[in-house]
């Protein structure tokens, strides 16, 4: 059985150009070991392994010392906690990585599209677990208009097959899509830190520091850029072909 958690990157129209999904794929033998490595950071960061708001390992507002993160001034030390969870994040031994990539700006339709990203996250979660010929149950960090519609979208997608013409047949995903707080797991907060640090390689924005250090140890010392599986979607070609269409 492989646990496999999710998290999202969103769009934001001249700050961040793509809509992202991650995912962190876990087989259960391997779950105590990535909880214990989890565990270790947090003990050493924030002296407890204790599960709270003000424990919770957020990519985003650890790069830029945010809410709970607001008092660590210094910037290197902040840095090489995030290089300590991506460390982990791209370990190929413990860790298999599922992404997607949405571009709003090629997309005929204005909206509907976290849709799109999800569907194609279950067809490459799918294509994984028949991959290993193992079953995945799928867990997300709760937001209440994306869970609902992700709980019902699996539901079709299990009974159904995905959308679209050559829709793929989910059988390997089992249940439901269970959705909890990303502060009551740690390996929910890894999969945000997967997340997060893959849309900030691949951002537009100036590579000063400590950006520049966070991709290096990213691009030099992790395999966190090889994904099992990913999407990236649209392409150029198919926009093309659509538009033409």
């Amino acid at each position: 059985m492989r646990f496999v958690y999710f998290d999202e990157c969103k769009y934001q129209k001249g700050v961040q150009p793509f809509y992202w999904l991650g995912a962190i794929s876990i087989c259960s033998e391997k779950i105590v070991e990535v909880e214990t490595k989890m565990n270790e950071l947090a003990e050493r960061y924030f002296g407890t392994t204790e599960l709270s708001r003000h424990t919770e390992f957020h990519a985003k507002d650890l790069f830029h010392r945010k809410n709970h993160f607001r008092e660590w001034r210094d910037t290197a030390a902040r840095i090489e906690c995030l290089e300590s969870l991506v460390a982990i994040a791209g370990d190929n031994e413990l860790v298999r990585r599922i992404h997607v990539k949405i571009d709003p700006a090629l997309m005929i339709r204005e909206h509907g599209w976290e849709d799109d990203a999800f569907m194609y996250l279950a067809e490459r979660i799918q294509r994984d677990a028949a991959h290993l010929k193992d079953r995945s149950i799928l867990i997300g960090d709760l937001d209440g208009e994306f869970s609902e519609k992700s709980v019902v979208n699996l539901s079709r997608y299990r009974s159904e097959g995905t959308d679209y013409l050559f829709g793929v047949k989910i059988d390997r995903l089992i249940d439901s899509v269970y959705f909890i707080p990303s502060h009551h797991s740690r390996l929910l907060q890894l999969a945000d830190i997967y997340t997060y640090c893959l849309q900030l390689y691949y951002s537009s924005e100036p590579d000063n520091y400590p950006r520049r250090r966070l991709k290096d140890f990213i691009a030099q010392k992790t395999s966190l850029l090889s994904s099992s599986r990913y999407k990236h979607w649209p392409t150029s070609q198919s926009w093309h072909a659509s538009a033409a269409a």
